[in-house]
This record gives C-alpha cells, structure tokens and sequence, in this order.
C-alpha cells in the first residue's frame, strides 16, 4: 500500500496528473461503470488589487452513487497567488499556477469521493482573472463549471483588461467605465435594492462592462400611508406622518334616533373621512308623527308643514312652497315670501300714470285760455 501511494505521487510530480488517474483506472476495474459528478466553481463579481478573496470549486455527487475515483486540476489566471486550501492538494512542477485534487478509495490513501468543497484563498495579480479547471470521474471528464472570470476592479480603471487562458475565460480588452467606477462582465447580474419592509430586491445586469442604472423588479421605498406598514423602508411603519386613524379602520357615525339611520367613517390619508350611509337628520314635519330631525321629540313648536303645492301670488291660506320654504301665512310674490301684502305697490305705477295724465290735460287746457285771451284768436281750441 505505502510503495502505491509513493508511486502515485511520484507519478503526479513525474507525468502529471492525468496519467497518474489512468494508472488508478487501470488498477481498479469497477471504475467501467460510468457514475457521473459534477464540479463547479462559485467566484465573485470583482475583487480588489490590493486585498486577498476566497473562491470555491463545489463537487457534486448525483444519487447514483459515488464515482469510485474522482481527479480536479484547476488552474489559476497568470500572476495570481494562492495563499490558502482546505483541502490537501498535489502540485506539479509544470505550472505555478495550477493545482490537483485526488478523491478515491481509501484503502489506497485517499480522501472519499463526496458532496465537498474546496475554498481557495488567493491573492490578484494587477489584470483581471479568467480560471481553466478540469475533473476525471471513472470514464468521464469535463471542464469544471459555474464561473470562469473575475474582474480585478483597479485594472478596469484605465480600460487596460486582462486574462487569457483556457476554460472558456474572457479574453482582456478594455470594458468601459461603469457605474461609479465599477466594472463587471457582460451577462453578469447582481442584486440591488432592498429587503426591509415593503421593499423588495431586484438586480442589475451588466451591459458592455458597466452594471445598468435600473434595478429591474425592484420594489423601492414609497412615502408612509398609516397602514401599519413600513412603505419607505426603514425600519419603522407610519414614521414621520400624524395618523388620526389606520388605512384599514372603519367606524360607525350618523344616529339610529327617530328617522335617521347610521353610516360608517372610512380612513383616508390618516384622517376620517365622511359619513358614507348615513340617513337624516332632516327638517321636522308637522302633523306626520315622525321625528324627522331625530332630536327625539315628533312635531315639535318650529316643525314646517309638508308643502305639496307652490305658492301662488298674494296671501297664502295653505301650507305651499314660497321659495326654498314652507310657509302657512303671509304672502308670496314671484316666488318670494312677505310678511307684508304688496297690494299698495302693485297699483303705485297706475296711480302715478293717472295723475300724470290728468295733469298734462290741465296744463294744456291753461295753455290755450292764455293765448285766447291775449290776442283774441278766434282759433277755436281743438276739443
């Protein structure tokens, strides 16, 4: 077992990985039945220059079962460090930048082949990172998933990108400034918004190196409506506004005393609106036994009579409309109510017309005697 183990390793320094995984192959002969994995690679949008990140490689394990042997080569973007592993890894001398990972059987010294995952922690070089991986699982092989590219956020500020490399990386030429600085790889999303309250997270996408000013699906903050709710998503409902009552709240309003009925008071904006339903008060009717005002007296001394007819002209004699009333005495005159008769001025205008004509008659009578008598006319006046 132990001369094994030294010629696995020695086989990895010597002839790589790959033909180190075909030695296992060869030596174990369950490994003809295919039993698939999966291995992906989870990095974040974009890392700082000056400061170290953690990635991680996830291996998956259908339900199948275990793949009796398992091999992961992952390779880092050029100039990149790797500070810190997880998990025990062999290096070969062909590359710096690239590093395996043997899962099998443990009767040969290797760690068992499970749902695992391995968090590398490296530190950027100054351009930005495309990642080339592979894994071996019995007769299959792959390229490991998930992300391939990462970008480092000072090498995008004069437009000078980065990285190469296989795995399917991005290739470096200049994105183009984004938001604030920012810079991110086209199809690339990330969240935005807000999660308190009301609100809720949308996100943004990257178009042509630069993340979108809108943040698509968003529900952002609104102003306070006294709902018991936090519309504006900071922490606390119905902050900053005065609420005489809640969004939900109802109340009844009006009278159930005589001929009114009650309503119901609805919130609006905080503040109790009118009284939706509501029957009466109205004017008290004489002679009709209800207490129409609902003061809980019937028909009392300033009740009205029920006008049926409109009033005519002169005196009234019976209840009628006079106007906008009901009245059963006194006088009305084109629909406007008197105390007073208005007999006297009806007539005035015939009155002054007569004594007008009477006195233009005597002035022109006084008119002719004069001339008679002064020249002895013999013009007969005209009668």
């Amino acid at each position: 077992m132990l001369a094994f183990i030294t010629i696995h390793i020695n086989n990895i320094m010597r002839y790589g990985f790959a033909a180190t995984f075909a030695v296992i192959a060869l030596l174990l002969p369950s490994l003809a039945a295919a039993q698939k994995a999966s291995v992906t690679r989870d990095l974040p949008v974009e890392v700082s220059l000056n400061g170290q990140f953690t990635y991680t490689i996830n291996i998956g394990i259908n339900a199948g079962g275990p793949p009796v042997a398992l091999g992961i080569e992952e390779t880092l973007p050029k100039g990149w460090q790797l500070v810190s592993v997880n998990t025990t890894y062999a290096k070969a001398n062909a590359s710096a930048n690239t590093f395996y990972w043997l899962f099998g059987p443990a009767v040969i010294g290797l760690p068992p082949v499970q749902d695992a995952t391995i968090m590398l922690t490296t530190t950027p070089a100054n351009q930005n990172g495309s990642f080339s991986g592979y894994w071996y699982a019995d007769d299959e092989e792959g390229f490991i998933g998930g992300d391939n590219a990462t970008i480092v956020a000072a090498a995008r500020q004069d437009g000078n990108g980065g990285g190469g490399g296989g795995g399917g990386g991005t290739s470096g030429g200049g994105f183009g400034a984004g938001i604030a600085g920012t810079f991110c790889l086209s199809g690339q999303t990330k969240p935005c918004g807000s999660n308190v309250g009301e609100c809720r997270p949308g996100a943004r996408s990257c178009l042509n190196g630069a993340w979108s000013a809108q943040c698509a699906g968003e529900v952002a903050p609104a102003a306070e409506l006294c709902d018991h709710l936090d519309n504006d998503c900071n922490g606390v409902a119905d902050n900053g506004i005065t609420c005489e009552c809640f969004i939900t709240d109802r109340r009844a309003c009006g009278s159930e005393i005589g001929a009114c009925r009650p309503g119901r008071l609805s919130c609006d904006a905080g503040r109790w609106g009118t009284c939706g339903g509501a029957v009466g008060p109205f004017d008290e009717i004489c002679g009709n036994g209800i207490d129409d005002d609902c003061d809980a007296f019937v028909d009392e001394a300033e009740c009205i009579y029920e006008a049926k007819d409109i009033c005519r002209d002169g005196a009234i004699s019976s209840p009628c409309m006079c106007g906008n009333h009901t009245y059963t005495a006194g006088y009305c005159y084109s629909n406007e109510f008197s105390m007073q008769p208005r007999e006297l001025f009806v007539w005035l205008p015939l009155i002054l017309i007569g004594a007008g004509l009477v006195f233009w008659g005597v002035s022109v009578e006084m008119h002719w005697r004069k001339k008679r008598s002064r020249a002895g006319s013999r013009v007969q006046p005209v009668t």
